[in-house]
């Protein structure tokens, strides 16, 4: 779990394999859910300069980055 230290949100990692973006000033349902790793994530972690990047690191040995504001893919490296 990471704290967005600039907006009110917060991402969780689940055994269910999906990272879920929640907002803390409404707790009934996630923002979003992230779907793209094999195996459960390990880590999330809000960049500390962009309140819209976001990593996380899973048992499937991948790490992957979000641009919050369109996160239908994680970022593409080369």
């Amino acid at each position: 779990m990471d704290f967005n230290k600039y907006e009110q949100h917060i991402a969780t990692a689940s055994i269910d394999k999906s990272i879920r973006i929640w907002d803390l000033r409404k707790l009934d349902m996630p923002l979003n859910i992230l779907q793209h790793h094999r195996y459960p994530p390990k880590k999330v972690r809000y960049s500390p300069h962009h309140a819209w990047l976001m990593g996380s690191g899973s048992y499937d040995m991948n790490v992957h980055f979000y641009d919050l504001r369109d996160e239908k893919e994680p970022l593409k490296f080369k």
